[in-house]
């Protein structure tokens, strides 16, 4: 008998918790490793591109001018860091930069002076990129070409 009251204890404690988390209104704060997956947009150079972050770790960059090439690239992110931390890689060379989402669920990364080998900045400026979620799909649009970049170091 005496080890049904811990058991039962146990069981009460974890029904309340989990209607606690179904209560309607409740809503549960996405990882930032779930909240980057999808379609990002900014304008570069007077251009609209694309960043699509896929669960596998895959980003593709895609400029408007579908007949553009899309680059293909791997990112690592390390979202323990304040701010958080972004590194995006061709083969053995990695750009390190960092991002963070603002209070209006855009995302912000900081794209000045970025080449590899070069430290990582530790502060956003001016001149970081704000993007705007346009879709959660982490798929690549059909017809278009895949390049890999060659980074100039």
């Amino acid at each position: 008998m005496s080890y049904q009251t811990p058991f039962l204890s146990l069981m009460g404690s974890m029904a309340i918790a989990v209607s606690i988390v179904s209560l309607p209104g409740y809503t549960q704060t996405p990882s930032a490793e779930k909240q980057l997956l999808g379609t990002w947009e900014t304008t570069i150079e007077e251009q609209q591109i694309k960043f699509v972050f896929t669960p596998d770790n895959q980003l593709f960059m895609i400029p408007s001018d579908r007949r553009a090439k899309v680059f293909i690239l791997k990112y690592q992110l390390n979202t323990q860091t304040k701010p958080m931390q972004l590194d995006v890689i061709h083969g053995r060379q990695k750009v390190l930069t960092i991002f963070e989402f603002t209070d209006n669920n855009k995302l912000r990364v900081e794209t000045d002076n970025l080449a590899p080998g070069k430290p990582r900045p530790t502060a956003f400026s001016p001149e970081s990129r704000i993007f705007n979620k346009v879709s959660n799909s982490t798929v690549l649009p059909a017809n278009v070409r895949v390049e890999k970049p060659q980074f100039q170091s």
